[in-house]
């Protein structure tokens, strides 16, 4: 299992797509998923949304949204080299609160399976660690205060993100994209207007710019961890163009 790991819209999809059809053209069985494709329900969503922690402020995303327990099995059942099923998650429906659109077959034998997503590797730090990481950047430390975010807000997905470790164990090697978080917004903004260009619906930019902010404290502290070497794997550092440097 190959883990893939980079802000929003630093270009994991699409590397992750490339990585497959490299490995497919070497003659290696490969598939891959992404961390969308395991979000709870809008109904669930919804839920945490309302619970008053203002990162579960916008529609998905923060550890606590993904069904940790399908996930799990469905890496396990890989390993195994068992045949899975995926439901696959299209983020333009319902106004960009996205939605799961159909169920996909992941045939069995593989010899590499990819796993994308923002969070993918994020190990958990207690309060005081997490203040001194992201107060390290100016931009970072300005979104946090934007957020308004309490000590209580920041431990309750600490807390989750322990249940996301269990998952991690499961993955043999980790790709990291490193980007400037400064560009999140735009990154994201292209996505959203190749959506609505596709006729697919997707946000406007003021709902992009609210979007990611609760996104932002804790790609960097993922950052942090990847630079400072405490997460092991290999490091793509990410160019303006989302072509790696």
């Amino acid at each position: 299992v190959i883990g893939i790991q980079g802000g929003q819209g630093c270009g994991k999809s699409i590397f992750a797509c490339i990585l497959k059809a490299f490995l497919e053209d070497k003659g290696f069985r490969a598939s891959k998923a992404s961390i969308d494709d395991f979000y709870l329900s809008v109904r669930k969503r919804k839920k945490l949304m309302n619970s008053g922690n203002v990162f579960y402020g916008v529609s998905r995303g923060l550890p606590g949204t993904h069904d940790i327990r399908a996930l799990k099995k469905v890496l396990k059942r890989v390993k195994k080299g068992k045949r899975v099923v995926v439901r696959e998650f299209d983020k333009a429906l319902h106004g960009g609160f996205g939605g799961h659109v159909k169920r996909r077959k992941i045939e069995s034998d593989l010899d590499f399976f990819i796993l994308e997503g923002w969070c993918v590797g994020l190990q958990r730090v207690e309060y005081r660690k997490f203040l001194r990481a992201v107060g390290k950047d100016k931009f970072v430390r300005g979104i946090f205060r934007e957020l308004g975010a309490s000590r209580k807000d920041v431990e309750k997905i600490m807390g989750k993100v322990r249940k996301y470790e269990g998952v991690w164990k499961l993955i043999d090697g980790m790709i990291f994209m490193v980007g400037n978080v400064r560009r999140t917004v735009s990154w994201r903004l292209e996505q959203e207007r190749f959506l609505r260009g596709a006729g697919r619906g997707g946000m406007s930019g003021r709902e992009v710019r609210e979007f990611v902010k609760p996104y932002i404290p804790f790609s960097y502290l993922l950052q942090e961890q990847v630079l400072s070497g405490k997460l092991i794997g290999k490091v793509v550092r990410v160019g303006k163009d989302h072509i790696p440097v």
